[in-house]
Parts: C-alpha cells; sequence; structure tokens
C-alpha cells in the first residue's frame, strides 16, 4: 500500500511537469522523457507482475487439485489392494472348504468300494451256496420223484398181494 501511495505522488508529480512542458529546459524534457518510459516499464512490469501472479495461483490450484488427485487414486488403490486381499483370503477359505469337501467325498467313496467288493464277494458266497442249493434240490427231488416210483412200486406190490391174499382166501 505505502508503494502505491509514492506512486500516486509521482504520478501526481509528472502530471503537474507534463503540464508545465513548455517551460522546461531540454536537460529536464529528456528527464521526463525517461521518466515517462520508466513509467510505462513499471506499469507493464506491474501488469506482469499480476499475470505471473494469476498464473501462479492458476497453477498452485493445479496443483493441488492434481494433489488431492493423487491422494484419492492413492487411497483407491488401497481399497482394491484391501479389497483384493480379502477376496483372496475368501477364495483361499472356499477352496480349503471344496478340498476338505473333496477328501471327504474320496473317502466316502473308497468305503463304498470296499462295501461293494464285500458285498460282491458276499453275492459270490451267496451264488455258489445257491447253486449249490439248487443242485442239492434237484438231487434231492430225483430222489424224492424216485422214493414216490419205488413208493408206487411198493403199493402196486401191495396192492398185488393184497389182491393175491383176497385171492387166496376166496
Amino acid at each position: 500500500m505505502g508503494l502505491n501511495n509514492s506512486y500516486d505522488k509521482l504520478d501526481k508529480k509528472f502530471e503537474e511537469l507534463k503540464k508545465s512542458k513548455s517551460t522546461l529546459s531540454l536537460e529536464d524534457k529528456e528527464k521526463l522523457a525517461e521518466y515517462e518510459d520508466l513509467i510505462t516499464e513499471r506499469d507493464e512490469a506491474i501488469r506482469e507482475k499480476r499475470t505471473l501472479e494469476q498464473q501462479n495461483l492458476a497453477l498452485n490450484n493445479q496443483l493441488k487439485n492434481k494433489q488431492q488427485e493423487a491422494t484419492n487414486k492413492d487411497k483407491a488403490l488401497e481399497k482394491l489392494k484391501k479389497e483384493k486381499d480379502q477376496a483372496e483370503l475368501t477364495h483361499q477359505k472356499a477352496l480349503k472348504v471344496k478340498n476338505g469337501l473333496i477328501t471327504t467325498l474320496n473317502q466316502e467313496i473308497n468305503q463304498h468300494k470296499e462295501k461293494v467288493k464285500e458285498l460282491e464277494k458276499l453275492l459270490n458266497v451267496d451264488q455258489n451256496d445257491y447253486k449249490a442249493l439248487k443242485k442239492r434240490f434237484g438231487d434231492l427231488e430225483y430222489k424224492l420223484s424216485e422214493a414216490r416210483g419205488e413208493n408206487k412200486l411198493i403199493d402196486d406190490k401191495k396192492a398185488d398181494i393184497e389182491e393175491l391174499a383176497e385171492m387166496k382166501r376166496d
């Protein structure tokens, strides 16, 4: 603010000098021209300074925005890493459970295979027993039919004997 007051005072003095230009000496006129050039340079420097300050402010804002974007991306990346790690843990747990189920199922399959083998053995024994019993049944049926045949012969002979005995009685 103090610098602007000094410039304002100099500007007023400069305006006064311009009005009285016709009464100035050649040396004062040259100094006045130099002063005008300095004022022009000063105004250009002030404008350039303001432009640079605005550019600096804009760049600072862009930098802050980029830093915020980088921070947000870092946070998002960390979140994704945590989610990935959690998903991996969940996947590993599920895989462990599935592997346990597979192991259990394989054990059950093996148990069933053993049971099937045992049942096949029992079936073979039962089939052999069945065949033996069937053969024995066939043999017994044959013997029964022979015995029936013999019984019939015996009955026939008995009937013949009874008939003969009756004939003899008569």
